[in-house]
Formats: structure tokens, sequence, C-alpha cells
């Protein structure tokens, strides 16, 4: 009945596990949704939870206070530099951040169309990109290209300017002015601090499925594991596109979306039971 009585989830769930871990408990879930499927084998995963805690106290293992889980109020998700897992970037979560997309805006007055091809405008290109990046990292080389075309007064971008523009972010990349790692471009190879960008009232914070970099993805996706305690992966999938502003699950959202679950649950940052995705139980 106290359990009921709770008035929020976190009072419920995440508040009385950290009060009843740290006085020594050792804690299983057990999901409803999978006792109704399945009750034997919840009973047996119980088995199983109990012979590993009896084992773990019989060999004297305790959890430092460094490693202890971090507090839901903590408000960075952060990538390990220099970290692989399958040619992936890693990200660490200590909770996330959710703040609305910042674009990146050319100061000084409008001009017409720069002759993006003239060799004395080179400077200004790279000055350009360079600010874009900074100011949007991570960002996908897309819609750099697409800000960069805005900036240059372009409506369209046709196969020259792609040329163009790939031209100027490898004389980038090359002088280490702009980094590239995996999907995204950065400025600053020091802070790639990840948090999850939502679309404001202008319709240039809006971004397709394919212009989020996967590092904010995987952060999102893993935010929303952790704010639900574990859900099924239809549900994943919904409300990680809704912290985008993604409010249809069209085929191309669901694919990108569940090639990105996949990937986490293949790499154990996430694990699933009887279609139940959570954060792994250590």
């Amino acid at each position: 009945d106290a359990y009921c009585m709770a008035g929020t989830a976190r009072d419920r769930d995440r508040t009385r596990r950290a009060v009843l871990s740290g006085l020594g408990w050792n804690l299983h879930r057990v999901w409803s949704v999978q006792w109704r499927i399945s009750s034997e084998s919840c009973l047996r995963a119980i088995d199983e939870a109990i012979a590993k805690a009896v084992e773990r106290d019989g060999q004297g293992v305790c959890v430092p206070e460094d490693e202890a889980e971090t507090p839901v109020e903590a408000t960075r998700a952060s990538i390990e530099t220099g970290e692989r897992n399958s040619g992936q970037l890693r990200v660490a979560i200590e909770g996330t951040q959710v703040t609305e997309y910042r674009v990146a805006k050319r100061r000084g007055r409008a001009r017409t169309e720069l002759d993006i091809y003239e060799a004395s405008n080179d400077d200004m290109l790279i000055r350009w990109l360079i600010e874009i990046v900074s100011i949007e990292q991570p960002i996908v080389p897309e819609l750099a290209e697409e800000r960069l075309a805005g900036w240059c007064g372009r409506k369209q971008i046709n196969a020259k300017f792609k040329r163009r523009f790939e031209e100027v972010l490898r004389r980038c990349v090359d002088q280490r002015l702009v980094w590239q790692e995996e999907d995204s471009l950065w400025s600053d190879p020091a802070d790639r601090t990840v948090c999850v960008r939502i679309a404001g009232s202008s319709e240039h914070t809006r971004r397709e499925i394919d212009l989020i970099p996967e590092a904010e993805v995987v952060v999102a996706m893993l935010r929303v594991v952790r704010t639900q305690f574990g859900l099924p992966i239809e549900d994943l999938l919904r409300e990680t596109a809704k912290l985008f502003g993604i409010t249809r699950l069209t085929s191309r959202v669901r694919d990108s979306l569940s090639d990105t679950a996949e990937g986490l649950i293949s790499r154990g940052e996430l694990e699933r039971e009887m279609e139940i995705v959570r954060l792994p139980v250590d």
C-alpha cells in the first residue's frame, strides 16, 4: 500500500531502490508483463538472481562508493574519448540534459549569393564552417552542408555545391580545425558532451531522423529507458522519436531507431527480455 501511495514514479522506484541498495539489499525486478507471459521464466530468473547474490556475498564483493549508481539529478552525458566498441562511439550516461536545439546564424547583413568557387572566398568558407560546427556540434555533415549553403545565400544544393562543401570540409579536417568522427563533426575534441536537443518554435530547429547524430539518438534512447525503468521496444522507439519532436513513427524513422536499439542491445548497453528493454542489472 505504501508503494502505491507514493506520489511520483521516482519515489516509487528510483528512491526506494537507492535506499534499499544502500542498506545492502540485492534487488531483482519482475515486470508484470513478463509474469503474464511466462511466470516460470520469471521464477527461474529470481532463482538465478538469488544464486548470484549468495555467490557475491560469499566472495565478500562490495561496490565502492565512487562506482555507485549515479543520482538521477545528474545532468550530463559525455562520450568517453579514445574508447570504441564495434566501431561506435561509446556513450557514458550520467543523466541527460534536454535542451532546445541551437541553430548557427551568420552574423552581419544578409548578402546575395556568394561565389563559393572564387578562390578569394576560401578562407571565409572555412571560417563559416568552423563557426557552424562550433555552435551546433555534434552535427552531421549533411546538416552542416545545408547550413553553409544558407549562409552563402543558396536555396538549393546541387552536385557542384556538394563537391565544394566536401573540399572545404576536407581542408578543415586536414588542418584540424574541425574533427570528424563516426557520423558527426566536432570543433573541440576535448569537449564532446552530448545532450538531447529538441525542436523549438523555429522550423530550422526541427531535424529529420537522418540529420540527428547517432550519439545523440543513443543518449536519448538510454534516457527514455532510464526514466521509464524499462519498456516494450515499440514504446521505446516511439518515446525516443517524441523527444526530437517526431510525432509519426514512419518506416524510415522506425528502421533508423530500431538499428540504434539493436546496436545498444548487442553491445550490452541495454538488455531485452520478453520484448521488455531495460538497463542492464549489475
